[in-house]
């Protein structure tokens, strides 16, 4: 797919290419297949170019490539993550089996491109093989690439050897763009990752006096007289279809200048999502990776806006912040976190009442005037009302800032499976005369930490009658009795305080059964809580691992705490006779009320 789009590139058919692959095994019947022609290993491990290698792993997987002609990436100012130097497919032709390749037409294939696009293998220092571990595959494959590399050099191998396979499985019609994703990594990080699983190498595979080793370890990826670093990567499709490619590393000469340019702020920083969900997700994501030193070292708060501003689509829930320095930045987002929102503009596309209508000449003027003089507040408040502003028209000619990688659009974790009825033999582990609680349902303690599960289905009281925004969301109170709860059974006494509580996210319970967890843990003297989510009933229930959310956190105590007068709720409703409706809002600790 990948060669065919720098085809179409080259014939100038297109401007832009999208290729990849994707894997999914949905059904029991391919692993059949698999597992009756003997393709599998039995020790479930890959194990590319070893002695032991036993046949392949399954792997599911999707990658894309984005691409296009190297001098329109240059002028869009679009983030290059690699050079492809040549590309090329044949077919292997008649052969003893489906599963048996074919040395000589992989070799030719090899030349083929190397002569074509002129490339030195000798200048070639790492190949992402196909390397799926099988006995006979994985020799077969070396001995092509010897034919074509030649032998090694005075300083010995220096064209390492790796397959991606050993860490992620075969990932089938997805392999070929995950040897492309590796070596792309590889190149950003100037860093060769290792082959897993390999301890003697192939009887078959004689590496003496070739080019080769076998990369086993992280290394730094070194080249010789300062050339750009440069792979191969090889695919061989069932039955017979071979591909490889050759990328090389970019190295962008008018970066040097753009480093050195110092732009002068207020900056706009635009961000918007589907919902206010998909925007609170956002706003998280974007803060965690500001506050990382390790991803923000040479961050450029220009670069920044600048890349959320003609870099990602703009939805209809909207905010747009003004800022000076990436200090100022990060407190915005906080108080957009803590709800603490009056000084920020924000709006909805599709809910909102436009105030005006900014359309004809005056319209147009006034925009013209706002974008020349930079008057970022009345842009930020426009943008955040659906007027549509290029904001390439912010920068001279030469003055545009870098395109970065930021954290991308954070898409809701919804299932698709078949609709299953969550009655409560399906939603819940035990039958509900068993429940430990009307909030916990399980003890799944063990040796190392004492944790409880509770299952919801949506169907609860306590769910049904508190909604937010028209969703089911597990109230604040619900986390303090979980906590209790937890504590009391875990310790055998009474928790008598809760302290430093924190809320960090709510639960909802929409559509789909949610399985929420307590824990119960020592730091120093001290017993903390924590309050989390897994993404599916199924796995909570299965015991898989999965990723976990804290919902959340603070500390439990059963020392005695001072006695306190008893209120009669009776009275304290009496005294309350007016009554309104309020609408829900957020709380600084991020709970909803």
């Amino acid at each position: 797919a990948t060669h065919l789009a720098c085809q179409a590139l080259e014939s100038g058919e297109v401007d832009m290419a999208v290729s990849g692959g994707v894997s999914l095994y949905l059904t029991k019947e391919g692993y059949e297949q698999m597992c009756s022609a003997g393709m599998l290993s039995e020790a479930g491990k890959c194990k590319a170019f070893d002695a032991s290698a036993d046949g392949f792993v399954p792997g599911e997987g999707a990658g894309v490539l984005v691409l296009k002609r190297l001098e329109d990436a240059e002028e869009s100012g679009d983030r290059i993550y690699g050079v492809i130097r040549g590309s090329g497919i044949n077919q292997d032709g008649k052969t003893n089996g489906i599963t048996a390749p074919s040395m000589r037409s992989q070799a030719a294939l090899l030349r083929d491109i190397y002569d074509r696009y002129q490339i030195d293998p000798g200048r070639i220092s790492y190949v992402e093989a196909h390397g799926t571990g099988t006995e006979l595959g994985d020799p077969i494959e070396v001995k092509a690439l010897q034919q074509v590399y030649g032998g090694g050099t005075k300083k010995g191998h220096r064209c390492g050897l790796g397959s991606v396979k050993s860490n992620i499985g075969h990932t089938s019609a997805a392999a070929g763009v995950a040897g492309i994703t590796k070596v792309l990594l590889q190149l950003e990080h100037r860093q060769l990752a290792p082959t897993l699983h390999y301890e003697k190498l192939n009887a078959h595979i004689d590496l003496e006096g070739s080019p080769f080793y076998i990369n086993t370890e992280l290394r730094d990826w070194k080249v010789e007289d300062d050339q750009p670093r440069r792979a191969a990567v090889s695919s061989f499709g069932f039955s017979g279809t071979n591909a490889h490619v050759v990328i090389e590393e970019y190295r962008d000469k008018s970066r040097i200048k753009k480093e050195a340019l110092k732009l002068d702020g207020p900056f706009i920083v635009p961000l918007s999502a589907k919902n206010e969900e998909r925007l609170e997700e956002l706003v998280w994501n974007l803060l965690d990776y500001l506050n990382n030193e390790s991803t923000t070292v040479d961050l450029n708060l220009s670069d920044l806006a600048y890349t959320l501003q003609v870099g990602r689509e703009a939805m209809e829930c909207r905010l747009a912040l003004i800022v000076n320095e990436m200090e100022e930045l990060k407190m915005q987002l906080v108080s957009y976190q803590k709800g603490d929102r009056k000084d920020l503009f924000i709006g909805n596309t599709k809910k909102d009442n436009r105030d005006f209508v900014l359309s004809g000449p005056a319209g147009r003027d006034y925009l013209q005037s706002a974008i020349a003089h930079k008057q970022t507040d009345a842009l930020a408040q426009l943008w955040v009302k659906s007027v549509e502003i290029d904001w390439n028209l912010l920068y001279e000619d030469g003055q545009k800032p870098n395109k970065i990688s930021l954290p991308t659009y954070p898409f809701a974790r919804e299932r698709y499976w078949i609709p299953v009825e969550h009655d409560a033999s399906f939603t819940l582990p035990l039958k509900k005369s068993l429940w430990l609680h009307p909030l916990l349902h399980r003890n799944d303690s063990n040796l190392q930490e004492q944790r409880f599960t509770g299952v919801y289905s949506g169907k609860e009281p306590f769910l049904s009658d508190h909604k937010v925004q028209g969703e089911k969301v597990l109230p604040g109170v619900a986390y303090l009795e979980l906590a209790r709860e937890a504590g009391t059974r875990s310790l055998e006494q009474e928790i008598t305080q809760l302290k430093d509580i924190t809320w960090l996210r709510p639960v909802r319970v929409n559509g789909q059964a949610q399985t929420v967890q307590v824990s119960i843990y020592e730091e120093g003297e001290s017993l903390g809580y924590e309050v989390y989510s897994l993404p599916s009933v199924e796995e909570g229930l299965n015991g898989k691992a999965a990723e976990e959310v804290i919902h959340s956190q603070g500390w439990i105590s059963t020392q005695a705490s001072p006695a306190a007068a008893a209120i009669d709720i009776s009275v304290l409703q009496a005294a309350f006779r007016v009554r309104r409706p309020v609408k829900p809002v957020m709380h600084h600790s991020g709970s909803w009320a």
